[in-house]
């Protein structure tokens, strides 16, 4: 339950940014796409390759670029899952208990600004806290 604990803690913690991840992730796809070389000049030394394998400077850098594309939307599916997960699981929290981790998490407040704006001593808040990431584990990891 521990290992899970800090799991859910470390997606919320990465939860505030990751709308700007997912947005350079879409940027850098959309540089990497609009940005092949293709063709420069023809050069008549080069060796015409009947076979599959790839021996074309275009291919090759087509071929990487594909693969770094793939590789990028992976990431962008894995944030999305993150978040809309996190999200679902906040859902299930009452008033004070999203307070306090929106407080912590979402806006990065201190303890003593998260304890002040839902009226209760930093240790409650702490307990709250806690008793809030158990309850969203739960969901989580049905």
């Amino acid at each position: 339950m521990k290992r899970k604990h800090k799991a859910m803690e470390r997606l919320l913690r990465e939860y505030r940014g990751n709308k700007n991840e997912v947005r350079d992730i879409e940027i850098q796809i959309e540089r990497i796409s609009n940005g092949y070389t293709g063709v420069g000049a023809i050069s008549y030394d080069e060796k015409v390759d009947t076979g599959c394998n790839i021996s074309s400077p275009v291919e090759r850098e087509y071929e990487a670029k594909e693969k770094q594309i793939e590789r990028l939307e992976e990431r962008k599916r894995q944030i999305n899952t993150n978040t809309a997960r996190v999200e679902n699981a906040l859902g299930f929290l009452n008033e004070i208990q999203g307070k306090v981790i929106e407080g912590r998490y979402v806006k990065g407040l201190p303890w003593f600004k998260v304890a002040y704006s839902v009226g209760y001593s930093e240790g409650h808040t702490k307990r709250i806290k806690r008793q809030s990431i158990e309850r969203m584990v739960e969901r989580m990891y049905l």
